[in-house]
């Protein structure tokens, strides 16, 4: 039979201390127990379900928020208490009316005349057809977006041209430029006369823009094939970056020149491989982000077939885009895209403005739209 040692007196009286005062540490480490949180008035006036007085009539229009923008078809959330129906209206215009079986009620609602702000109205109803609650906030639709791709041509490699300016070149006037009646025009280093005679349109040191008029037998015959070639003087207001086919003006970034028997002048393209691609600022043009957006406005002798010519503006922008994408790269190819619209709107607008020569205020210059393009 096993025994338990005895314990002294003492020992017993430590050991009862020391156990009391674990347990008073143990009662002191636990958290005092949180109170139940009352209902705070200003928490509860931001939640849109609260109402403070039980039994008043009271409708509300949860969402959209006011003046948020949305997108068609709108999600309205109404809710209503203490009334016997509701009528939404939108600017006037009923969207629903009905009892009120159910505290929260999603109505899908497609907005008219969207980028144009709209009035939501809720009207709280008793028994007796009388108005007895009101809600309303005002929202703006988001404008139907076409962001289509269009009809797709295939792909096309690229080449560069560009308007060639005197300033870049030595100032040997050695070589007589001569317009379409033969009169002389300028007079211009030799260098530079052969730069024109590829590109099709340069600039003067006095500003002037001259370009490609026709063939004729009294100018200096281009030293890389063209044959004779005499130029006219443009309109600098109209023509600051010089014409392509059919007197259209020319805009850095923007203008391509196409063989017409794939794509027709004047028609809208796309290419998404420059779609979202950073042009950089050079010589006043750039520094924006493409959307692959261009227009048809130029045909050259050596553009058939798959191929086109990109206008980049300057030559130094060319250098600038060779970086980017070289000559010859290839790049897929839509037309009649629905994204590039507003391209076609603004040269439609150019094009009255030119016709009724009226103030340009109300368009965007050829070198504004190669620099600062509108958000799609």
């Amino acid at each position: 039979m096993t025994r338990c040692p005895r314990l002294s007196p003492a020992l017993l009286a430590l050991l009862a201390l020391l156990t009391f005062c674990q347990r008073e540490g143990e009662t002191e480490a636990l958290p005092t127990p949180a109170p139940f949180p009352e209902a705070s008035p200003a928490r509860s006036f931001e939640d849109p379900y609260y109402t403070e007085e039980v039994g008043v009539p009271l409708v509300k229009i949860l969402s959209p928020a006011h003046e948020e923008i949305v997108e068609n078809p709108v999600i309205i959330t109404v809710s209503a208490f203490n009334i016997h129906h509701f009528a939404l209206y939108d600017s006037g215009v009923l969207i629903r009316k009905e009892m009120v079986p159910l505290e929260l009620t999603d109505i899908h609602w497609t907005m008219l005349q969207p980028g144009l702000p709209h009035t939501l109205e809720l009207f709280g109803y008793d028994d007796e057809g009388r108005e007895v609650a009101y809600a309303s906030t005002r929202v703006i639709p988001l404008p139907d977006l076409d962001l289509s791709r269009g009809n797709l041509v295939g792909s096309l490699w690229i080449s560069y041209y560009y308007v060639s300016r005197e300033q870049d070149f030595r100032l040997n006037a050695d070589i007589l430029l001569r317009d379409s009646a033969c009169l002389p025009l300028a007079t211009v280093d030799y260098q530079y006369m052969s730069e024109v005679c590829v590109e099709g349109s340069g600039q003067l040191l006095d500003g002037t823009v001259i370009n490609y008029a026709s063939g004729c037998d009294c100018a200096v015959p281009c030293p890389y094939g063209g044959g004779k070639i005499c130029y006219t003087e443009l309109d600098q207001e109209r023509y600051p970056w010089g014409a392509g086919a059919a007197s259209a003006s020319l805009i850095p970034l923007r203008s391509l020149a196409v063989d017409n028997n794939v794509i027709p002048h004047g028609t809208l393209i796309y290419m998404e491989e420059w779609d979202g691609v950073y042009i950089p600022p050079v010589d006043g043009v750039g520094n924006f982000i493409h959307d692959g957006c261009f227009v048809a406005s130029d045909v050259g002798g050596w553009i058939k077939n798959d191929h086109f010519d990109f206008f980049s503006g300057t030559h130094r922008m060319w250098l600038a885009l060779e970086r980017i994408a070289p000559t010859r790269s290839r790049f897929t190819v839509y037309t009649d895209a629905g994204r590039c619209s507003w391209l076609g709107e603004e040269l439609r607008r150019q094009k009255e403005h030119y016709k009724r020569q009226t103030s340009p205020k109300d368009t965007l210059p050829a070198t504004e739209l190669a620099t600062s393009p509108p958000q799609n």
